[in-house]
């Protein structure tokens, strides 16, 4: 199991994509299939914690030729969309070539039970983040997996906007999500090498990579260590702006 996780680092990130474009053409979530349409990989990333490790997958990806689809989450506990340098990663991922969307958490919905109500949140969400990116939203997709049981998401366009975690979207694809660190039941690895699978779906979350091996705790630590780190430079930052004195004992 050790090792499984130990694989979880940006040069073997690379790596794989390096062999899956030998094999496959990436699309966005957003872009639109058609039946001739043959060996596609959809390349997502929900961005649940680490908008960092988000834009140095986005710089790999550049440097490959490949694009990708990114999904910003309003209600994280690790990073706040309304900060500027958060905001500014997200428009250097959308200026890098590739797709930023929303990753809607229903749970943040006035009555996460009521149909109408999630769909309102869902609704709102989209249009406050293309106002905050200045951009299109295009695609979006659904947090918590547990809500689908509760609240039907399952037609492939809402207001527009296309689902990218609408069952009728997924069973085109083989399904390969790197969930917790790992890569669950559906070994990447392994389905890479027998190249079995007409079109695949890639889910990875950012903060499960980093530059050096790391078990998942530690990249989470990391996360939390680097918001501190960065909510205090900007605090030292707007006194020294405001020529105000920065107190310390």
């Amino acid at each position: 199991m050790t090792s499984n996780y130990n694989k979880f680092t940006f040069l073997e990130y690379k790596n794989i994509l390096t062999h899956i474009k030998s094999i496959y053409n990436f699309k966005l979530v957003s872009d639109k299939l058609s039946k001739i349409d043959k060996k596609i990989c959809v390349l997502r990333h929900d961005v649940d914690m680490s908008p960092e490790n988000a834009l140095e997958m986005a710089k790999i990806e550049k440097i490959l030729g490949i694009k990708s689809s990114y999904y910003a989450l309003f209600s994280s506990r690790f990073y706040n969309l309304l900060d500027i340098p958060v905001l500014d990663i997200f428009r250097e991922i959308i200026a890098l070539g590739h797709e930023v969307g929303l990753h809607f958490d229903a749970k943040v919905s006035q009555n996460s039970l009521d149909k109408d109500s999630v769909f309102t949140s869902l609704k709102q969400q989209i249009n406050m983040l293309s106002d905050l990116l200045s951009i299109e939203i295009k695609s979006f997709t659904i947090h918590d997996p547990d809500i689908k049981g509760k609240i039907k998401f399952d037609d492939e366009q809402m207001f527009k906007v296309k689902n990218g975690s609408s069952q009728s979207f997924l069973k085109k694809f083989k399904y390969f999500s790197d969930s917790n660190g790992k890569w669950g039941n559906n070994n990447l690895s392994v389905a890479l090498k027998t190249i079995k699978y007409e079109n695949i779906y890639l889910l990875t979350h950012p903060v499960w990579w980093s530059n050096t091996k790391k078990s998942p705790r530690e990249k989470i630590n990391d996360c939390i260590k680097g918001r501190v780190f960065n909510a205090l430079k900007m605090y030292d930052k707007d006194l020294e702006e405001n020529k105000r004195p920065n107190i310390a004992w």
